[in-house]
């Protein structure tokens, strides 16, 4: 918030400095502009807290989860405050911090954030099936749209199997399967099964 004893020329240093980090997605305002006034609240990701607030991961572990993963070689440092500033609008009230965000979108929810390893984005999305499809392709669209201005390698998406927690194939792999209706062969523990792809 802006101090009444900031002058003038240094507020609009500040203002344009801050407007030019919106142009790169590096933060966004906290209040929309009213009357014509200008913002006096920004939000940076990338100098937030690194570390996720409590209690953000026990809502997560919920049967019916669609969980995907982009494994990066390595995970740039910018990729989630980015994500975060473009969907900024979906994080309204929920929890963010610089290594993750939780989104809504009607009754769907998700959590996006840097996974236990360390060149891992984990997404993890709920609700009724039509409303978090809708959710996974905004989240899935956004991060195609950030990974487009990345340097090669891009990274590989995968999702986990149905029913098979921790088995994660690449999606490119799954939507070829699906497309030639076959089944994907998948090593467990155990035993070795085919799983239908989707």
């Amino acid at each position: 918030d802006w101090s009444s004893d900031v002058c003038s020329s240094d507020l609009k240093e500040a203002r344009f400095l801050l407007r030019l980090m919106e142009r790169f997605e590096m933060c966004f305002t906290l209040a929309e502009e009213e009357g014509g006034k200008l913002p006096t609240k920004w939000l940076i990701p990338g100098a937030l807290g690194e570390f996720q607030p409590e209690g953000v991961t026990a809502d997560w572990q919920k049967p019916g989860c669609v969980r995907l993963r982009y494994v990066y070689d390595p995970l740039p440092e910018g990729v989630l405050p980015r994500f975060i500033v473009m969907t900024h609008t979906l994080s309204e009230g929920k929890p963010y911090w610089r290594k993750g965000v939780v989104l809504a979108d009607g009754p769907a929810a998700a959590l996006v954030r840097r996974g236990e390893k360390c060149n891992h984005v984990e997404v993890t999305a709920f609700g009724p099936e039509a409303d978090r499809l809708r959710l996974l392709e905004i989240i899935q669209g956004t991060l195609e749209r950030i990974h487009a201005d990345l340097p090669d390698p891009k990274p590989v998406a995968e999702m986990e199997l149905a029913g098979l927690p921790g088995t994660f194939r690449p999606v490119a792999d799954l939507e070829a399967a699906e497309f030639g209706k076959q089944q994907v062969a998948v090593d467990t523990n155990l035993v070795k099964a085919l799983v239908e792809p989707t």
